[in-house]
């Protein structure tokens, strides 16, 4: 089983206050598949990890517990905009 992808399911779905049931119909499966999910007593088809992404809002490399690193592409920006970008993305990092 995916190290916390129970978890992070179940998680999601509480914090939308959707029940197992609910879920369940929203992907096309048994509530029993589910909770399977959420227990980690089963993984989830390639299909049904898409849905459940899509459904939440969130990366399957959230899902699956990958590390998190988002990629921008700047190419075809103008010098001065990208630096314009990269100041903003530091500044950003420094208001914490």
């Amino acid at each position: 089983m995916i190290h916390n992808l129970g978890t992070r399911i179940q998680q999601l779905r509480t914090a939308r206050n959707l029940s197992q049931p609910q879920l369940a119909k929203m992907l096309e499966v048994t509530s029993a598949s589910v909770s399977a999910y959420e227990l980690g007593e089963r993984t989830p088809s390639l299909k049904v990890l898409m849905k459940l992404a899509n459904l939440f809002h969130v990366s399957t490399d959230y899902l699956l517990g990958m590390p998190s690193s988002e990629k921008v592409n700047l190419d075809g920006l103008k010098p001065e905009d990208t630096a314009a970008i990269l100041t903003l993305i530091n500044s950003l990092k420094n208001k914490a």
